[in-house]
């Protein structure tokens, strides 16, 4: 136990950790504090569209095919409405019932605002684009047909066999989940409409990404440290002469695995409380992720986040923060893999970032006839690059029900067998 400690104290006192961390920090924090601040054009602001719709939700329930959503958003948009009525009076001294002659006129004249009625136009904007979400909101879902669009990309491929087979079985569970949607209740549940506010994409796209990428990064720095401290600072004749020394390895992949689950765990304790703090779920934390309002731009069209399964926007959140972990620990076991066989840091890391290259690359270059592109898609760089669509509708050979299972269980014995063969050879090998 004294070992350990003192490895875990030498990881915590290295001038990179907390530098690394603090950088980190900062930089997540400047991804939060940018976004609730609002974007490039003044004409819009996520923030104040976020809070706007979970104040709409608490003034009138979640259910929207429910009469008493409806009559009391009919409240709700009729006091904005007048809002708007008086702050365009307020401000152009005219009167109009024209909402988008109003909308227009005073979006034309935001440059010369204060920002408080910045704030009351946003409002009074994100409710007033409520209504009209509100009504189209089945567009995407009722418009998608996957079996029809599996079959479009297998010809588009030219795919056949076992691929083929796969993408016409996973795309026919998808047009059977989209059904249970409209069946069970969650095509009515009020979500902020992805279009507006961009929630999910910037959360879990960007932030989640960010968080992800981060502690891998310097989850795989310490355990190349740590493990290779000796070889580097050139005392592994004295510290693992011994029987003892030659088990030093099992206490430095212990301190520097724990120190890897840390770093997310330190990230995450300061950055989500940040975001929620300023972007409020409060009342629509047990609605479904998988609500049709849930729809963001993906490439060069609106996609639905669709899960596999019925998820709450907290269920969510929580397989999105386990998930994360749970890739962390990959990733630090394949950076012990590689470091019991490169001794050297800067040689090591750089043969992981080759690695993990490649490891993305591969399924596009294997034949689409084989499950091989399927089984290697599997792994924790592809899932990192995926982050925003983990549990949902992502690309064909990442859209099945069991895909993390797979990637952990695979890569999970791969690094275990690697580990045990390179633990084994060290113990073995003459200083």
């Amino acid at each position: 136990m004294r070992v350990f400690i003192c490895q875990l104290k030498r990881i915590f006192r290295a001038p990179f950790f907390l530098g690394l961390l603090a950088v980190f920090l900062a930089f997540d924090l400047y991804l939060v504090f940018s976004e609730a601040s609002g974007h490039k054009n003044d004409w819009e602001n996520c923030r104040r569209s976020v809070n706007m719709v979970n104040s709409v939700a608490e003034e009138t329930g979640t259910k929207i095919n429910s009469t008493d959503f409806k009559k009391k958003f009919a409240v709700v948009l009729d006091s904005h409405k007048r809002d708007l009525k008086s702050f365009y009076h307020q401000k152009t001294g005219k009167e109009s019932d024209d909402l988008s002659v109003m909308l227009d006129n005073l979006e034309g004249n935001i440059y010369q605002m204060t920002r408080g009625e910045k704030n009351r136009l946003y409002d009074d904007t994100t409710v007033l684009n409520m209504e009209n979400i509100l009504q189209n909101r089945f567009g995407v879902y009722r418009n998608t047909d996957f079996k029809k669009d599996g079959e479009t990309y297998i010809h588009e491929e030219k795919l056949e066999g076992f691929q083929a087979e796969f993408i016409r079985k996973n795309s026919a569970a998808l047009q059977s989940r989209v059904k249970e949607i409209e069946t069970d209740g969650e095509e009515d549940e009020l979500y902020f409409p992805g279009n507006m506010c961009r929630t999910h994409g910037f959360l879990y796209g960007i932030l989640f990404r960010a968080l992800v990428f981060e502690s891998a990064l310097l989850g795989v720095l310490i355990m190349m440290y740590i493990v290779n401290f000796e070889f580097m600072h050139g005392t592994q004749a004295l510290a693992y002469s011994s029987r003892r020394g030659r088990k030093l390895a099992t206490n430095q992949f212990g301190a520097a695995f724990i120190s890897g689950l840390l770093v997310p765990a330190l990230l995450m304790a300061v950055v989500l409380p940040a975001y929620f703090a300023l972007f409020n779920f409060s009342n629509l934390w047990n609605v479904s992720v998988s609500s049709p309002l849930n729809v963001e731009m993906s490439g060069i069209g609106f996609f639905p986040v669709i899960t596999w399964t019925r998820m709450t926007v907290l269920q969510y959140l929580w397989a999105t923060i386990g998930i994360a972990f749970a890739l962390q620990a990959v990733f630090c076991l394949l950076a012990f893999a590689v470091a019991v066989f490169f001794r050297n840091n800067y040689a090591g890391f750089i043969i992981y970032a080759i690695l993990s290259m490649g490891i993305i690359m591969i399924p596009e270059r294997l034949p689409w006839s084989t499950p091989l592109p399927v089984i290697t898609a599997a792994n924790p760089f592809t899932a990192w690059k995926n982050c925003g669509s983990w549990l949902a509708l992502s690309e064909p050979t990442l859209t099945y029900p069991t895909y993390f299972p797979v990637l952990f269980l695979l890569w999970g014995a791969i690094a275990a067998v690697v580990i045990f063969f390179g633990v084994r050879r060290f113990r073995r090998a003459d200083l």
